[in-house]
């Protein structure tokens, strides 16, 4: 998944899934509560962004950066599902390794 343009819920919550990698390559992520999962990395880093809490998880083993405009707390993001697609609830900041 590729961020080229803003996202801006306000004060309402961002959920992003990605099977591969979650790319911001311009643009600003703006929420509450910022959820991303990925299988592989998360790289949002645009010096915009501005979210109050984050929550960002891999499957995989690749990197996870965050960039935000004032600070930010790490958190926990609830679940949610919105006709097929699924975000499932995520704590903290986690990279897992699937090789074990």
């Amino acid at each position: 998944m590729t961020l080229s343009d803003n996202v801006n819920a306000g004060a309402g919550d961002v959920r992003l899934v990605s099977g591969a990698n979650i790319n911001q390559t311009a643009g600003a992520v703006t929420a509450a509560n910022l959820g991303a999962t990925a299988a592989t990395g998360i790289a949002l880093a645009q010096s915009g962004n501005d979210a109050t809490t984050v929550a960002l998880g891999t499957s995989g083993t690749g990197t996870i950066s965050y960039r935000d405009t004032n600070g930010f707390t790490v958190g926990q993001v609830a679940a949610q599902t919105v006709g097929s697609a699924s975000f499932g609830l995520t704590t903290g900041v986690v990279t897992k390794d699937r090789k074990s």
